[in-house]
């Protein structure tokens, strides 16, 4: 998507928990590209009363998803977001591609979190799939309850 690389961690991020705090109030829209795109953007509505939900990707609501986000007053677009607009390096708008621009201020989305982890398991460590509702959203290394990787625990007398 044009622009997105160049916002990102200005205002292009991806948790409400890590930057909600400093786009609060704001305009945000979040670009669906899973299911989890609603639960987002119900996350980021308790920071902002202006969050717009892009399905771009996502699959279409439920029926309950739709009631959650009309009593939340989230409204949805429906399309495939092109570009992010940006003026001054600032984000001001998402195009869509149908031309149309949504003015926001800060877009919310969802990467795939990845463990730069090569280095790890070539020294024998696993890496799993990390999952929220029965999506995948990452990975991370395999550890004990007590964050202890496998090369530790054989090691540790």
């Amino acid at each position: 998507m044009t622009g997105l690389t160049a916002q990102w961690g200005k205002d292009v991020l991806h948790c409400p928990y890590c930057h909600g705090w400093e786009v609060r109030d704001q305009a945000i829209g979040v670009l669906a590209t899973s299911p989890l795109g609603i639960h987002q953007a119900q996350l980021f509505r308790q920071l902002s009363d202006d969050v717009t939900l892009f399905l771009h990707t996502a699959p279409v609501p439920t029926d309950e998803q739709w009631e959650e986000l009309t009593a939340r007053q989230i409204p949805v677009v429906r399309g495939m977001v092109e570009q992010v607009e940006v003026a001054d390096g600032r984000l001001t708008g998402v195009r869509l591609a149908s031309g149309e621009v949504v003015p926001r201020d800060v877009l919310a989305v969802q990467p795939t979190l990845r463990a730069k982890a090569s280095f790890l398991t070539e020294q024998g460590l696993a890496v799993t799939a990390q999952e929220v509702a029965g999506l995948v959203y990452g990975d991370a290394l395999v550890v004990d309850a007590k964050g202890q990787t496998a090369v530790l625990r054989s090691t540790t007398i």
